[in-house]
């Protein structure tokens, strides 16, 4: 990436870095809103997109709503890219990327569909890895944050691995959360601080 472009694509990740999770959010809130049927209990967020169930309102809504946040999602990934120097870090911003990019496939995959687990397995496996990374490579600049993060991430794991949903909404809300926080003490942290 060159140089003159480094600086713009870090400005770039500061905004959408707390916007992209803030956009999910919002699709997500309105979708379940208008689809009373839906309970975090016993449903996956995914089945709020799936155009097949006769009972499902506006699942083109929920899915664009992954598609942006997605797009918006790798924009910050590029720009913690941009600013990586470590090679753990560029590894780390590299898998964010490839998460995001499977958020946005989400969207285009639905549930149901032969490559949904996949895409939706890659958002939540690539994306906490990467931002575990993220944080292990600043972890000697900036000790709270890092370990934030890492705390943040691993107590999401645990929790949303106890074996008593009955459905994958809160599990799924769990893991969202715990990236959101990761990439707002990221933005904040890391991506606020002069290069």
């Amino acid at each position: 990436m060159s140089t003159n472009l480094r600086p713009k694509m870090v400005k770039i990740a500061r905004v959408f870095g707390p916007i992209g999770p803030l956009v999910a959010y919002t699709f997500i809130g309105v979708s379940i809103h208008l689809n009373p049927w839906f309970s975090l209990e016993g449903h996956a967020l995914s089945e709020l997109g799936d155009p097949r169930k006769e009972y499902c309102r506006y699942p083109w809504f929920y899915n664009i709503g992954l598609e942006i946040s997605g797009v918006i999602m790798a924009l910050f990934a590029l720009g913690l890219l941009a600013r990586s120097r470590s090679g753990i870090g560029r590894l780390g911003s590299t898998l964010v990327l490839f998460g995001s990019i499977s958020l946005s496939l989400i969207g285009i995959f639905l549930s149901g569909t032969q490559l949904h687990v996949p895409v939706t397995t890659s958002f939540y496996l690539l994306t906490p890895i990467g931002l575990l990374l993220m944080a292990l490579s600043q972890i000697r600049r900036d000790l709270l944050a890092s370990l934030s993060i890492i705390v943040t991430i691993l107590s999401s794991i645990l929790f949303a691995s106890v074996p008593k949903w009955h459905g994958a909404a809160i599990p799924e809300l769990i893991g969202a959360i715990s990236i959101s926080i990761s990439i707002w003490i990221l933005c904040l942290r890391y991506l606020g601080r002069d290069q």
